[in-house]
């Protein structure tokens, strides 16, 4: 196993942590105007050292605070999956405000010229302790060239590469489906089937269903011919490809 992806015995031990999913809607451009979106984002809060981490922060900064009061957390990591604005608009606020350190992937700072104050570049060759928490990151290109998951214990954080009910589009400015393919395939082969998934956006089923129960009915992890996923990915006629809920 490459060593980017093996777990010491530390990193191996169950992480005392509690997920706040929080449910985040904004407004974007799009064609001659603009669309409703929905995205989740996530705070991950370390109950041994009272600090916390927030996966791809959005659109709504109250909630964002409150949950963060909620717990009593001391916010010092900001996690990255992409650097898409609807999962990084609120990045400055939030630097402005704790402090923190801000990680996203070498690959996605580099390719759009991606910044923020704190701004660290994410070593993929081993696992890293945010706010103190172990976290292994998978470079998972397709959606955008420097896409990341990262996978804390047995949840998976995975934006915009897969969703519970299928996988991030593959167009615009770095996208590739080859990669996408690639990348959905590094995670089947990385997570068993108790892994529960955390992605960026969904269109009916709450975050936090397993490998296993995702498998069932998403099309895209169940797809092992690369030209049919090409096919399928890139067909004509998505008109539902922005109907998150």
């Amino acid at each position: 196993m490459d060593a980017v992806h093996d777990f010491s015995r530390r990193e191996r031990e169950p992480e005392q942590i509690d997920i706040q999913t929080l449910r985040v809607c904004g407004r974007v451009p799009y064609g001659y105007g603009a669309i409703d979106i929905v995205n989740y984002c996530y705070l991950v809060h370390n109950q041994k050292n009272g600090q916390g981490l927030l996966i791809d922060p959005a659109w709504e900064l109250e909630t964002i605070e409150t949950a963060i009061r909620r717990v009593g957390a001391r916010l010092t990591a900001i996690l990255l999956t992409h650097s898409h604005y609807d999962h990084v608009n609120l990045v400055e606020a939030l630097v402005s405000r704790h402090q923190v350190e801000v990680w996203m992937s070498a690959e996605e700072i580099a390719f759009y010229r991606f910044s923020a104050p704190n701004l660290r570049a994410i070593d993929m060759t081993r696992p890293f302790r945010p706010a103190g928490i172990a976290v292994t990151p998978y470079l998972t290109p397709g959606h955008s060239k420097g896409s990341t998951c990262f996978r804390i214990g047995e949840h998976l954080f995975s934006g915009d590469t897969l969703f519970i009910e299928g996988c991030g589009i593959c167009v615009g400015d770095g996208a590739d489906p080859r990669e996408m393919f690639d990348s959905i395939a590094l995670l089947k082969a990385r997570c068993g089937r108790d892994v529960r998934l955390y992605p960026g956006h969904a269109f009916g089923e709450a975050p936090g269903s397993s490998f296993e129960q995702a498998s069932r009915t998403n099309v895209y992890l169940n797809l092992d011919d690369y030209e049919k996923f090409r096919t399928f990915r890139m067909r004509d006629g998505q008109s539902r490809i922005f109907d998150f809920k």
